[in-house]
Order: structure tokens, then sequence, then C-alpha cells
């Protein structure tokens, strides 16, 4: 998979999992544990929160610069982090910033097609979004 694939993938994966939630109440996305003890409020905060950071990424990378992989050598503690930290949002919060989120993703590939297609070097790129894209599949 190139990179043109792992970020056009990244923004289909999105786009799916809200169509399929689509429809649901609040109260079965916010109540109902589906995965352990997260709910599907708590999945999309954890989404979210990936987001940020997968775009704070891109564009660290893109200003030539190497990305701090510290925050994230313990995931599950990142992970757990993330959820605490957006727990206090609405589900129409969390909605609007996964729905945010794919808009600028999508605005840096468009935007930054020919930068983000042929950066090379130590592939950072696609160590980068590779890595986090198939964690978080």
């Amino acid at each position: 998979m190139d990179k043109r694939e792992m970020l056009e993938h990244l923004i289909r994966a999105r786009e799916e999992l809200l169509a399929a939630i689509e429809g649901l109440s609040e109260t079965e996305m916010t109540m109902l544990p589906v995965a352990g003890v997260w709910t599907i409020k708590d999945i999309l905060a954890h989404i979210s929160g990936w987001a940020a950071w997968d775009l704070a990424g891109i564009g660290t990378i893109l200003a030539g610069e190497r990305p701090d992989f510290s925050a994230i050598q313990d995931v599950d503690t990142f992970n757990g982090r993330l959820v605490a930290e957006r727990s206090t949002w609405s589900l129409d919060q969390v909605l609007a910033i996964v729905r945010e989120t794919i808009r600028h993703i999508r605005g840096k590939l468009a935007a930054n097609n020919r930068e983000l297609l042929n950066l090379s070097g130590l592939g950072l790129l696609e160590r980068y979004i590779g890595g986090n894209l198939w964690r978080n599949r």
C-alpha cells in the first residue's frame, strides 16, 4: 500500500464507521458497551484523539521534522488518556470532531499531494501513517 492509498484508506474507514452508526440513538451510542467497557462514543473519542495526533504528525512531517513518538510508546495508556480527556464531551462534539478531522486529512491529501507522495529519506510518512493505520484497523 503506497502513501496515497494509506491516507485514502484512513479517510474511507472513518467515513464507513460514521455510516455504520448512522441512525443509532444517543443511548445506543453512549450507554451500551460494544468493545470491552467502551461505548461507541468512547470509540469515537479514541478515534478523534488519534485523528488530532495524526494531523499534528502529518504537519510535522511536511515541515521536514520528525514527530515525537514518545507519547505513544505505551499505546494502551495513550488510548485510555484520549478517551478520558474526551469523557465530558457530548456525543455531538465527538462526532463533529471526527467529521472535521476527516475533512482536514482529505484537505491535507489534496493540498499537499506532491509533498506527501514524494517524501523519502527515513520513510517517516510510511512508518507514521502506516503504523497508526494498521494499529487502528
